[in-house]
């Protein structure tokens, strides 16, 4: 019965399925093998919404069934119904590849750090003189965007795929609530270093940083690269 009134199924009910008799598809449902069976469900959806796209009936579900009609179809409909499955979906719920994290999380400010400790990869396009107002470092977005190119994409973008040895640093930050002691020494070790400040993005009510405050950076580099020579030495084996 769910195979016919699409509960479950993402075409919706087999058009006109009440019009044929639910014994005679019951039967043909039961004359399947699981895998012939697993194999009709999976073809179910494509075939419908491919029929739907080129203005055409379907066959009946029984006769869909009896005929072992998937085996005939071309395989190109099931990736054009998974593209339309993932396109409905919100980007949230969308699959991610592998190694993907969302932007300010852990692995996110893990990578943010890394970047920020190594310096400008530009410094001759550093301003000489970067100003502090209201506990931050004024930095313009293009000047970001010379000086520190791998800063600019990491802060303008959304989620992304990072490399192992920054999912392996994500223990290594911990959050820190914006309206906490510890959020304001962090601003002001930001500011200090002359670090363009990550804003609070909606939705969240504080930031990743390294773990144990400013005081903890040291430690932090020290795990970094323990994790870099780590990843290294695999790579080489």
């Amino acid at each position: 019965m769910r195979f016919c009134n699409g509960r479950g199924f993402e075409a919706g009910p087999w058009p006109d399925w009440d019009t044929s008799s639910p014994g005679y598809i019951g039967r043909q449902m039961a004359a399947l093998g699981p895998e012939e069976r697993r194999a009709a469900e999976r073809w179910r959806d494509p075939y419908l919404l491919d029929l739907k796209y080129r203005g055409k009936k379907p066959v009946p579900p029984g006769v869909f069934l009896r005929d072992r009609l998937w085996t005939g179809l071309d395989p190109e409909i099931l990736q054009r119904a998974e593209k339309l499955k993932q396109s409905k979906l919100a980007p949230a719920e969308r699959p991610k590849p592998e190694g993907w994290a969302a932007a300010h999380g852990p692995v996110w400010s893990a990578r943010l750090h890394g970047i920020l400790l190594a310096g400008p990869e530009r410094p001759e396009r550093v301003p000489d003189e970067i100003p502090v107002a209201a506990g931050e470092a004024l930095w313009l977005t293009s000047q970001i965007t010379s000086a520190w190119p791998t800063l600019a994409a990491l802060r303008n973008g959304g989620g992304r795929v990072f490399g192992p040895e920054w999912h392996a640093l994500k223990d290594a930050v911990e959050f820190v609530p914006a309206n906490s002691t510890m959020f304001g020494s962090w601003r002001d070790e930001y500011a200090r270093r002359r670090w363009p400040w990550p804003k609070v993005p909606d939705g969240m009510d504080g930031l990743y940083f390294p773990k144990d405050g400013p005081d903890g950076l040291e430690a932090f580099c020290e795990v970094m690269l323990e994790v870099e020579k780590q990843f290294r030495q695999e790579a080489a084996e």
